[in-house]
């Protein structure tokens, strides 16, 4: 017999023991064991039964004794195959860690995992030596068994009271009050950070607006100063670009940054030895920043979610390991696609994905801004209709799921050719926890694809994103 046959499965049988008999001898004990634990946590046969004798006296209402169990185990005729009462009363005459209930039901919780992640992995060795059509997809479902695997047993995280609940708060209030309490990323639009005070971590942000409001570019540049704010790299940004490619990317940045137009940018058709010095040394400036820019088509949560573990720890091992993941965006969410088909139609589609973006912004502990279109409007003397919450594709769930939702609104779009831009976008939050709607009024030069505070720039050509 080889080595791994005799190995028993991880277990911890003495832990298991102690959970059962503080959960004999009361009905509060027996009702975190039920919270803490499931059915397939447990290792002996034996022990399973008891559990889930003690669930069916909680289910209907009944105390816990050794008695009450041995009669339920008795009418579904379990009893002797626990051991009989002799088994019951060994459990029950133990003395009951009752202090240390939690610690022992996470003792049989962890080793439960294991021994689900050990089928998981002989599983999977099997089906590696065997055919494999799509080796790619075949990684990706792999993947996401493993992460549901360690993710799948019951919670152990505690509730709190009402009195810890208020303690936290005052805490948390004062540390405001002493300005101790840190903001989002500032994303350098000084009106918009103070009213939503920046981007949050755990936060699902969605950045709408019509084709040409500038979006694409918004993001980019609020990424930017979101990570050069400090003076040492201790931030990075992730940026996936589902619409456009790298190529077009950079000269958008670069132009910003070197406040060059566009147009010259792109063709390298600059006119002065001044401009050239002045783009090389943005280009520096920039290429310190820790991002990634990621034009990748075919994008799904779960590929998403590959992506952000393995570009992350890339910016880590160059910027160093202390480095915060501070924001992930995807521009645009409605070309993303789902990781299996499942026969839905598209609202049923971004369902999942906007509930996804919200589950990896908890995970990763960062800012998801996803980008999003608006519905298209005709120009009706030159206007438009200010965007509204219907006006976002898939509204009902992204609406649900976001913790702001931000349009991006320009007038200079439907003016009449011949008429005089004004150059003002608007940044109007249409939905923010705790903050509130609101505007805000800033200026969009077109020449550099840039938003900035101030009204009072001169404006310039327009560029779509």
């Amino acid at each position: 017999m080889s080595a791994q046959a005799a190995t028993p499965p991880p277990s911890d049988l003495d832990a298991e023991g102690a959970v059962l008999c503080a959960a004999l001898h009361g009905d509060a004990d027996a009702d975190e064991v039920l919270v803490l634990l499931q059915e397939r946590d447990w290792y002996a046969h034996a022990n399973r039964h008891i559990y889930l004798a003690i669930k069916a006296c909680r289910d209907a209402n009944q105390p816990v004794d050794v008695v009450t169990i041995a009669g339920r185990l008795r009418d579904s005729g379990q009893l002797a195959a626990i051991g009989g009462t002799p088994y019951l009363a060994q459990l029950s005459d133990a003395t009951p860690a009752i202090a240390n209930l939690g610690q022992h039901c996470r003792l049989v919780a962890d080793k439960a995992r294991q021994r689900r992640a050990l089928d998981l992995f002989r599983r999977l060795a099997l089906e590696a030596q065997g055919g494999i059509d799509d080796v790619g997809a075949w990684l990706q479902r792999a993947e996401a068994a493993v992460y549901d695997a360690a993710h799948d047993s019951a919670s152990l995280a505690r509730g709190i009271t009402y009195r810890e609940l208020m303690i936290r708060t005052m805490a948390r209030i004062r540390e405001a009050a002493e300005g101790k309490v840190e903001m989002g990323l500032p994303t350098g639009m000084g009106k918009l950070d103070r009213h939503v005070g920046g981007w949050r971590p755990k936060e699902l942000w969605y950045i709408a607006g019509r084709p040409g409001s500038g979006k694409t570019s918004g993001v980019l540049q609020w990424g930017e100063h979101a990570v050069s704010y400090v003076n040492e790299p201790s931030v990075c940004g992730l940026f996936y670009s589902l619409e456009m490619a790298e190529e077009e990317l950079g000269p958008r940045s670069l132009s910003r940054a070197a406040e060059l137009p566009g147009r010259q940018v792109r063709t390298g058709r600059l006119q002065t030895r001044e401009q050239w010095s002045a783009l090389v040394a943005r280009s520096k400036d920039l290429g310190r920043l820790p991002i990634i820019v990621d034009d990748a088509p075919d994008l799904t949560p779960l590929r998403l979610r590959s992506r952000v573990r393995h570009d992350h720890a890339r910016l880590q091992r160059e910027f160093g390991k202390k480095l915060r993941l501070g924001f992930v965006a995807v521009d645009y969410v409605q070309l993303m696609g789902v990781d299996r088909d499942r026969g839905e139609n598209r609202v049923g589609e971004l369902e999942e994905i906007s509930r996804k973006l919200k589950l990896l912004a908890k995970e990763f502990d960062t800012c998801v801004v996803a980008l999003s279109q608006l519905r298209r409007l005709e120009k009706t003397k030159g206007k438009a209709a200010r965007p509204t919450l219907e006006d976002l594709r898939g509204s009902g769930a992204l609406e649900q799921d976001a913790d702001v939702v931000l349009a991006i609104h320009r007038e200079d779009l439907y003016r009449p050719p011949g008429e005089k831009w004004d150059h003002i976008a608007e940044l109007i939050v249409m939905k923010a926890r705790n903050a509130g709607q609101g505007q805000h009024r800033v200026m969009f030069d077109g020449r550099f694809t840039g938003f900035y505070d101030t009204i009072e720039s001169e404006g310039g050509e327009h560029e779509y994103d």
